[in-house]
């Protein structure tokens, strides 16, 4: 219970350092940890500090699992569905009618790429005008390229600079 009320700190604290981000995948595993060391508290007459400290611990989990068990809204009266792909390229890759095929294999809606270089952008430009003509990136030489390709048109594209010049969102 004990570890588990640390490594729970632990993911709160994804922001203060990156290595803490890798405790933040196992709220499931906290929360049924934490049930236990709660149950086997109260049987075995754990003192209070630790119970409590055991409930602290688990309302955090709760709280970030809450949406995925809450009931979902439904959708609006004759909404479609928007699909979306994932692809992380790999800006070590050159296998770009690979990618450019499987785009038009899955045909999503929109596809965002991951690690983009502007050769790639090139081959999507020429391959993909006819079923996905709407393409918006920002390359890189390096594994900080993105980009979106679309079957429809983009009301609004904008790259936008965080605090660091090399991270864009």
């Amino acid at each position: 219970g004990l570890l588990t009320v640390v490594m729970t700190v632990g993911s709160l604290l994804k922001q203060a350092y990156w290595m803490f981000d890798v405790l933040t995948h196992f709220n499931v595993q906290y929360v049924s940890v934490l049930v236990v060391a709660l149950i086997a508290g109260l049987f075995v007459r754990l003192n209070w500090r630790w119970l409590a400290l055991f409930a602290v611990a688990l309302v955090p989990n709760i709280v970030i699992l809450w949406p995925y068990f809450a009931p979902q809204p439904a959708l609006a009266a004759g909404g479609e569905p928007l699909t979306l792909v994932a692809i992380n390229v790999s800006t070590r890759s050159d296998h770009y009618e690979q990618v450019t095929d499987y785009i038009r294999e899955v045909d999503a809606d929109v596809t965002v790429l991951l690690e983009v270089r502007q050769d790639l952008l090139d081959h999507i430009d020429q391959t993909l005008i006819d079923t996905h003509p709407h393409v918006y990136g920002v390359p890189s030489r390096f594994t900080l390229g993105s980009a979106f390709v679309s079957k429809h048109p983009f009301t609004h594209t904008d790259t936008v600079q965080l605090d660091s010049d090399w991270r864009r969102f």
